[in-house]
């Protein structure tokens, strides 16, 4: 790591310990997204950045909420980027809906850059977080509202995308809601999903030969029903 960087993780280790961990001017969290970390500093910084949406999506004292909710969202994206997949079930917290600023649309885009990023090699590994991706779903799903709006709808193929990635059959059952209600969704969806095989066929190491199998099975199922 660089001297310079060592000097800014010592400004956040000091952040971090003193009592107002949690009030950070914006620039400092914006730099955090631009700096890299060790493994072990990754840990902590990962933890508090994390701990730092979690405060201040509710925050009332803030005069500029734009600027808030680019600070809040950047901590999410920096502190699930160091995550790894069985450290998922952290951000749960971060996908109620409900505060002041919404948090579960850029919660959601990072599981699924993490399972882009690190898939699985067996089928199945991570129902719980699958679960997660389906109660979500089923909440936009069972809204009386007749027509999904631009983030719902947003949300949804993030879920979808993000079950692929992880390797959950619980993907189909999804389908099967929308297929008719919002056909658009299957057409959209095949074209991510088609974008993520390029990109797993891209990676240094090869996906496993399950979830190769179980990627090029969801875009025949996805043709068959564009």
């Amino acid at each position: 790591m660089k001297i310079a960087e060592e000097k800014f993780y010592q400004q956040i280790l000091d952040i971090i310990n003193s009592e107002d961990k949690y009030n950070v001017p914006e620039v400092m969290i914006h730099h955090i997204e631009d700096t890299d970390f060790s493994v072990e500093q990754s840990k902590i910084v990962s933890s508090w950045l994390l701990d730092f949406a979690l405060k201040n999506r509710d925050n009332h004292d803030s005069k500029d909420k734009s600027t808030l909710f680019f600070s809040v969202s950047s901590a999410i994206r920096t502190g699930a980027s160091m995550l790894y997949p069985y450290q998922v079930e952290r951000l749960f917290p971060l996908l109620e809906t409900g505060h002041i600023i919404d948090t579960s649309l850029v919660t959601v885009k990072m599981i699924s850059r993490i399972f882009e990023a690190q898939p699985p090699s067996i089928i199945g590994e991570y129902e719980v977080v699958a679960e997660k991706m389906c109660e979500i779903v089923d909440e936009i799903s069972n809204d009386s509202s007749a027509k999904l709006s631009h983030i719902d709808a947003a949300i949804i193929q993030l879920c979808i995308i993000a079950l692929i990635g992880m390797g959950s059959k619980k993907v189909y059952q999804i389908l099967e809601q929308f297929k008719n209600k919002e056909k658009w969704i299957t057409s959209y969806i095949l074209h991510n999903i088609k974008d993520l095989k390029k990109a797993w066929q891209k990676r240094k190491d090869p996906i496993s030969k399950p979830m190769d199998e179980f990627i090029n099975e969801t875009i025949n199922f996805f043709e068959k029903e564009k």
